[in-house]
């Protein structure tokens, strides 16, 4: 997943309770932010199904201050 958001105290923790919450098991993470307060969270989850990835998707998509989430193509063995 891409996940982009505004730069805040407590985003990642409010991500990572989402993801263990929903079962989805991180595999991998690269967090980068930018100069304008924006930042850029790559991250590699298992899911069990599409349908799974769609909720945890949408999950992480209502949190405050994320701008956009998207399944990255590389992602979509």
């Amino acid at each position: 997943l891409k996940i982009v958001t505004f730069n805040r105290q407590g985003l990642l923790m409010e991500i990572t309770t989402i993801l263990g919450e929903s079962k989805a098991n991180v595999s991998g993470a690269n967090i980068g932010t930018s100069k304008s307060g924006t930042a850029e969270i790559k991250i590699s989850i298992d899911v069990f199904d599409d349908e799974h990835l769609r909720l945890v998707m949408s999950k992480i998509g209502n949190l405050s201050d994320v701008i956009h989430i998207l399944r990255t193509p590389e992602a979509a063995h």
